[in-house]
């Protein structure tokens, strides 16, 4: 974990989605790196950065921390998969999860940690996790009252794949996590954010604290990028970005 200061980002690398992309199939495909394990390590390093945190935060005496992850349809969401599951299983948070999108809709490494989160609630007993999907007709109600009764919320709906305005009902989850006054944790880019310019073309999370992974995204660090991120910290997957080519 790197905490980026003013001072520090003078001394490293900043990166442009392209170029994360480009880093993550170098990884997969060159170095043969399997993508199930960068994202099991972005996990790790999510939850070394979050738990501290966690801890930081004004949580009223007597009351465990309540976690709620919103996780997307996309390789962000993956990482929230994972995340819940080491919050719960190795550090024994209330972790509720809700999954943005119908039961169908995730693919590849996304799906493999979403299914590894269903046998777990099947076969651990006791685990201090839930998860809800979010089918096409969902209840703006049923997620603001989960919001309000979480301490905390995880933003892993719309990685720097993303592109343009959020798109229902990704718009109306950001604006709802906006308007709930609960710390926001971002995972690798607050959802809506231009990975590039910083930009806001729509709704976007506005974080408290926002771990990126494997190298900075240079709209992270942009004037407009840095009113949404919060305090910026980049987080280790096993191998950094500039540092093989």
């Amino acid at each position: 974990m790197r905490v980026i200061t003013e001072e520090s980002l003078k001394q490293m690398p900043v990166f442009t989605c392209q170029q994360m992309r480009d880093f993550d199939r170098y990884a997969v495909d060159v170095l043969g790196i399997p993508s199930m394990i960068l994202m099991e390590n972005a996990a790790r390093s999510l939850a070394d950065v979050f738990v501290p945190w966690l801890e930081s935060l004004p949580i009223p005496e007597g009351e465990k921390p309540r976690v709620l992850l919103l996780c997307g349809k996309g390789n962000n969401g993956g990482d929230g998969f994972a995340l819940a599951r080491r919050l719960a299983s190795v550090y024994n948070l209330r972790s509720d999860v809700v999954a943005c999108a119908s039961r169908d809709s995730w693919r590849g490494d996304a799906k493999g940690n979403r299914l590894i989160l269903e046998n777990m609630l099947k076969e651990v007993p006791n685990l201090p996790l839930t998860l809800t999907f979010l089918e096409s007709e969902w209840d703006e109600n049923f997620l603001f009252t989960k919001m309000q009764s979480s301490h905390v919320i995880i933003d892993a709906l719309l990685g720097t794949g993303a592109t343009g305005m959020p798109r229902p009902p990704y718009n109306r989850i950001i604006s709802l996590a906006n308007a709930s006054g609960k710390p926001i944790f971002a995972v690798d880019i607050p959802s809506g954010l231009n990975g590039d310019t910083g930009a806001a073309s729509g709704d976007v999370i506005k974080a408290e604290l926002t771990c990126t992974l494997a190298g900075v995204k240079q709209g992270l660090v942009t004037p407009a990028g840095q009113a949404w991120v919060g305090r910026l910290v980049l987080g280790d997957i096993g191998l950094a970005c500039g540092q093989t080519q």
